[in-house]
């Protein structure tokens, strides 16, 4: 997805599932107390799909670093069932920790959704007035 300003239709559709993606999962996870079982399965819920291409590029390199890269899967490629199943492994710490990554990326993509939808009004406020 073209992160640039204006976004289309089809582009703010799916700024928005993906956020709504994010949110769900940072939800499940925060519901079930941040546990290495609700992590996994949040992710694979949610996130299993997702590559470092479908976010904003501020998002990418805490997706690359703070959540692909522990969990030793391709950035480029969608979560693999044995990367998110080895959470479940992991002492509680660390999944908080990929627990806060996702809350950060989730906060950057209510920011370019928000940006999005001011520049769409802006837009729409120019065309009135001008």
């Amino acid at each position: 997805m073209d992160w640039t300003l204006p976004l289309d239709a089809i582009d703010m559709e799916r700024a928005m599932q993906l956020r709504a993606q994010f949110t769900a999962c940072c939800g499940e996870i925060a519901a079930q107390n941040r546990g290495v079982d609700a992590v996994a399965a949040a992710i694979a819920k949610h996130l299993g799909h997702t590559t470092s291409a479908d976010l904003p590029p501020p998002a990418r390199p805490i997706w690359q670093d703070r959540v692909a890269h522990p969990l030793k899967a391709d950035p480029a490629k969608p979560l693999t069932e044995r990367a998110i199943g080895s959470i479940r492994s992991w002492p509680s710490a660390r999944a908080r920790k990929l627990h806060d990554a996702l809350a950060e990326i989730e906060a950057i993509l209510v920011e370019a959704e928000n940006e999005a939808h001011h520049e769409a009004i802006y837009v729409e406020i120019s065309r009135t007035y001008s």
